[in-house]
């Protein structure tokens, strides 16, 4: 049985936890492409649960808007040093947005992660979207 891991990453069900279910690691090896996008996804979900804006978080790692843009979309991977200051700064752990691992997460940060939020439709997708709505005024 798979649980729903924070948009569309999936794990083998682990134990439950205070009516949170822990996921099992996923030791799948994924090629590098698919790896460098799950980054950036994870990335992306770390921010938004520690409600953050995005211009902070770049500015937390010393960074531009843009490159921590490139990382979040899965451009490319983030500078492991970046990273490491804000996951130091903000007291969470490595593992999460490299390994998919939230289990040495704060509380709060994977109880937000683990929500089982709706998938996020791909950028391709949604700027279709947002063409055709204008297009039609």
């Amino acid at each position: 049985m798979l649980h729903h891991l924070a948009r569309g990453i999936y794990a083998p069900t682990g134990q439950e936890y205070s009516g949170i279910v822990a996921p099992m690691p996923n030791l799948a090896i994924l090629s590098k492409s698919d790896h460098v996008q799950q980054v950036g996804i994870r990335l992306r979900q770390l921010i938004d649960a520690l409600e953050i804006p995005y211009v902070q978080a770049a500015t937390e790692m010393g960074v531009s808007k843009s490159q921590l843009g490139n990382w979040m979309r899965g451009d490319s991977y983030p500078a492991p040093y970046q990273l490491y200051l804000f996951c130091r700064r903000r007291g969470v752990n490595f593992d999460w947005p490299f390994l998919g691992d939230p289990a040495a997460l704060p509380y709060q940060v994977a109880s937000r992660l683990l929500q089982g939020e709706p998938e996020p439709e791909p950028p391709s997708a949604a700027d279709n979207q947002v063409s055709e709505k204008l297009g039609s005024r």
